[in-house]
């Protein structure tokens, strides 16, 4: 698989991370833990329910921000508000008050957002927090793990549709 580009064409319910290559072995034993019926089908239906407004909070680094790599054409942010405020079936009012906050701050890694998180994502109050971070990491594997798992349980502290 070197030099090999790989997509993803569904959902992600699963992370973690690695300082090491896995063998087949250990990604097996990992599959095996993974819920299919994950959270993750939960909060889209609720976020997306008909007559329900809610606001989404998009955080990470240069590649949710937009700045400088999209070559004139749109972020995902930009792609995917659209989407959510306009394509979606539903009532025209409530799909316009559903707010996507584009909080990519070019630069950040999983310390400064953990840092400034109070700023960049919970003053907005969102139902939904979605992170995207990883492209300009400087410290280890052990610390990005903490920053994230500390991000994540600041986003489920706040008005999340997660939160049970």
């Amino acid at each position: 698989m070197e030099n090999s580009i790989l997509y993803v064409d569904g959902e992600i319910s699963y992370v973690e991370v690695y300082d090491k290559a896995l063998s087949d072995d250990e990604i097996n034993s990992i599959s095996e833990k993974v819920d299919s019926n994950s959270d993750f089908t939960e909060i889209r239906t609720k976020a997306l329910q008909d007559g329900v407004a809610n606001s989404w909070v998009l955080i990470g680094d240069n590649s949710t921000s937009g700045n400088g790599v999209t070559y004139g054409y749109k972020n995902y942010v930009e792609y995917f508000e659209e989407r959510v405020r306009w394509e979606l079936i539903g009532s025209p009012m409530i799909n316009r008050e559903r707010y996507v906050i584009n909080s990519g701050v070019d630069g950040s890694d999983s310390e400064s957002i953990n840092t400034n998180f109070d700023k960049w994502v919970a003053e907005f109050d969102p139902e939904i927090v979605s992170i995207m971070i990883g492209g300009n990491e400087k410290g280890t594997a052990e610390e990005f793990e903490a920053n994230l798992k500390e991000i994540i349980e600041k986003s489920r502290e706040i008005n999340m549709l997660l939160k049970k």
